[in-house]
């Protein structure tokens, strides 16, 4: 393995901080995933919001995955203009978003749109606009499995089922589970916790007539390795595109590549022995603790002291020197809210910047 993967030449061409995408190394998680499920890209309906971009999603259109999720009315917008011709916006929609959801399908005729329910309200509004608007809405029940966030109990669902089957303008889709909850490093532990749910909601659909054309959407990251096993499911991951140091930790059994770095540079030095760079709060998911928010990979032993809105400070051993003006490489721990930050990201190939991709933002929801 190379060591010093990350780095770029001329790299002081680049404005900082920067977001940087490595190609080579997206592709080699894309078709690392292909390879989980056995080639049956059918099985795939990866999450957008970890990458957001057009070119990704056209790269993954490309290898034959041609079902997503999203989160946001934009993201939706994004999949289906980018030529996907299936897309779950995996969030439940309320009042306006509702005419912003009929007015894409209207849009994108090509394109199947899909959406979320887990209550009676939503399934009425749903309706009635649809009824509004002459058009079917597709929907998949969402499933509470533990996240305790959204989603229905998953012992209720047959009964929710039976009653979305007395709206007109509704068609049931399949169901919808997200159990980031599951966080074991021991991925033998986040399987067996998994399994009850998944075998419970498959005899469900095993009753429908439709069954040939009902869809188990599950998981995401943490999970993944469970559904990708079992062939009558869809496996839902998103940040295998673009890896981060959070998983590189915590799912060891995973062999994808971190493929999205930031590039900063030393703009101070406030005190011997200490550096401030320009990632602040502004260009980095700032959610996890101090030592979980990125790590440095051109200087060993570098301890974060603070993070502000612009700024964050490390200390560094008395025997090492970094003048102002130094590059720094940093791997994100939590690659989807810093994506999200930024307005594009660099490509590079072969160690050079070679293109930029835009990136939609996800603050227009």
């Amino acid at each position: 393995m190379n060591e010093h993967w990350f780095e770029i030449k001329e790299v002081e061409s680049l404005d900082t901080p920067s977001l940087v995408f490595f190609k080579k190394r997206i592709l080699n998680n894309i078709e690392t995933v292909v390879q989980w499920v056995n080639g049956d890209t059918t099985r795939l309906r990866p999450h957008i919001k970890t990458f957001k971009c057009e070119n990704i999603l056209k790269i993954l259109r490309g290898y034959g995955i041609l079902k997503v999720k999203t989160a946001t009315i934009t993201e939706t917008d994004l999949a289906a203009s980018a030529g996907i011709p299936d897309v779950l916006m995996a969030y439940q929609l309320s009042n306006q978003k509702v005419q912003r959801f009929i007015d894409l399908m209207l849009k994108y005729p090509e394109t199947c749109f899909s959406t979320l329910l887990d209550n009676p309200h939503t399934a009425y509004l749903l309706n009635e606009k649809a009824i509004d608007n002459q058009c079917f809405i597709d929907v998949f029940i969402d499933v509470n499995v533990g996240m305790n966030r959204t989603g229905i109990d998953y012992l209720k669902a047959e009964e929710f089922l039976n009653f979305l089957k007395t709206f007109k303008n509704l068609r049931f889709r399949g169901f919808h589970c997200y159990d980031g909850n599951l966080k074991d490093k021991d991925w033998r532990v986040r399987t067996k916790d998994c399994a009850t749910y998944f075998n419970f909601l498959k005899e469900i659909i095993e009753t429908q007539t439709e069954s040939e054309k009902l869809e188990i959407a599950m998981g995401g990251s943490n999970t993944f390795p469970f559904y990708a096993q079992n062939t009558e499911g869809v496996c839902c991951p998103g940040t295998f595109v673009l890896w981060d140091d959070n998983y590189t930790e915590n799912l060891p059994e995973q062999p994808f590549q971190t493929a999205a770095l930031l590039v900063a540079q030393v703009v101070s030095i406030p005190k011997p022995h200490h550096i401030c760079i320009d990632v602040g709060y502004k260009a980095v998911a700032s959610e996890n603790p101090l030592d979980k928010r990125l790590r440095i990979l051109n200087y060993d032993n570098l301890t974060p002291i603070s993070h502000s809105e612009e700024h964050m400070v490390f200390s560094h051993p008395k025997d090492i020197s970094i003048p102002i003006g130094s590059t720094i490489y940093a791997l994100p721990f939590h690659i989807c809210p810093t994506v999200a930050l930024y307005n594009e990201a660099y490509v590079i190939e072969n160690q050079e910047v070679v293109d930029k991709w835009g990136i939609t933002n996800s603050r227009q929801i």
